[in-house]
């Protein structure tokens, strides 16, 4: 399985070339500002985890294409609003963590 974590490493961004092999994506405790698009490219992903980051306002709609995402745990950062492509695939999620946000709207926005 591959699986990458890198917690409490100061990270700024995403790490570069992630494999579409991974598995699980341990990211938490960093200082990193928004998630890219190119998350869609791990479509294998089961876990994200970037509690207490400083990701801001929202996500790429590419998030939304992961359909064997089992847990996501987004708390502790910036998010502001999340619509309804950001989970159009998340099926098989059974653990969604969005605590100490900024959230004012969550689905049904365009």
């Amino acid at each position: 399985m591959a699986e990458v974590d890198q917690n409490s490493q100061g990270l700024t961004a995403f790490p570069d070339g992630l494999s579409p092999d991974c598995e699980k994506l341990e990211l938490y405790a960093n200082k990193i500002k928004k998630v890219p698009p190119s998350i869609g490219d791990l479509k294998k992903l089961k876990l994200l985890n970037v509690f207490n980051n400083q990701i801001g306002l929202s996500l790429p709609n590419e998030i939304g294409s992961l359909p064997d995402l089992e847990e996501v745990n987004l708390a502790a950062n910036k998010l502001a609003m999340l619509k309804d492509v950001h989970f159009a695939s998340w099926a098989n999620v059974q653990i969604l963590n969005l605590n100490d946000n900024n959230l004012s709207a969550i689905g049904s926005l365009a």
